[in-house]
């Protein structure tokens, strides 16, 4: 297995963005040539990622590629594949699923299913001069902190909107099974309102966020049990193929081909497939 980036470290946010934001993740070396893609599958959160140096990273998605160097991932129904031709330094801000709303407003349906460029999204002249702040920064602490000054600078909608955050926790507590009608007569509301209000502050709709959620949790079982057939009847598939289906249309392979099984032996650890390592790529899944 390839070795894991250098550095990385993990930091919590300071108060006034812990609503939003849920870690910051400082690294160096992130993106090794000879190590290959990184695969970022999708997990129900979204990202912000301030870069630098010389080279941007290249992240294809469906049959559509983005070249940037810092950039915003909206929530995603379709992973990622990473590349960059030379060593990446930075900071990604992992948000919680309704956190992009603050810093976007009702633009994050814009940014969803696609990796756009933060300098399209925030005035350039600070992106520019924040990847140089970053550039030059030794400390991993001193980083983090030059990130959250800049996201506090932009904090144009600091109130969560407490329905579409009740929303996802259910969504949540349940592994995606709740139905939407359910969840809407829980939140006493109609579903179109809570649909619309969902959409505005998470940027997809409650079914394609169940969706996603399901299956990542899914995954996560892939150590638990002796096979995909036991995980779909646990997950609450119809059966293994709609399991299979799931995985193919929104992690780009088959369930087993990301996480085989353990064949013989013990089934019973707990499943952390953040470093799984499917042919050359390096396959990352978070909580």
């Amino acid at each position: 297995m390839p070795a894991p980036v250098s550095e990385l470290y993990s930091f919590p946010p300071s108060p006034l963005l812990a609503p939003f934001v849920s870690a910051l993740w400082v690294h160096d070396d992130l993106m090794k040539p000879e190590l290959g893609a990184c695969t970022v599958l999708p997990d129900t959160a979204t990202y912000i990622c301030f870069l630098c140096g010389d080279h941007p990273i290249r992240a294809t998605h469906r049959h559509r590629t983005y070249t940037t160097l810092s950039g915003v991932s909206g929530f995603q129904t379709y992973r990622f594949d990473l590349e960059s031709q030379g060593v990446m330094t930075g900071v990604t801000v992992r948000l919680t699923p309704w956190g992009l709303n603050a810093f976007l407003g009702d633009a994050v349906g814009a940014v969803a299913e696609i990796r756009a460029d933060c300098c399209d999204l925030f005035p350039p002249a600070a992106v520019r001069e924040l990847e140089d702040r970053l550039f030059r920064l030794n400390s991993p602490k001193g980083r983090a902190q030059c990130v959250e000054n800049f996201l506090l600078a932009r904090l144009r909608n600091p109130c969560v909107d407490e329905l579409a955050r009740a929303a996802c926790l259910a969504l949540a507590r349940t592994s995606g099974a709740l139905p939407i009608k359910k969840l809407a007569r829980d939140l006493d509301m109609g579903e179109r309102t809570l649909v619309r209000r969902f959409q505005n502050a998470v940027g997809t709709t409650p079914k394609k966020y169940a969706r996603v959620l399901r299956l990542r949790d899914a995954v996560y079982l892939h150590n638990k049990f002796s096979s995909w057939t036991e995980i779909a009847h646990v997950a609450g598939y119809c059966d293994q193929s709609h399991l299979i289906r799931e995985c193919q249309d929104i992690f780009g392979a088959s369930p087993e081909t990301l996480f085989p099984i353990p064949r013989g032996g013990d089934t019973g650890k707990s499943a952390e497939p953040e470093q799984s390592d499917p042919s050359n790529s390096r396959l990352v899944i978070a909580r």
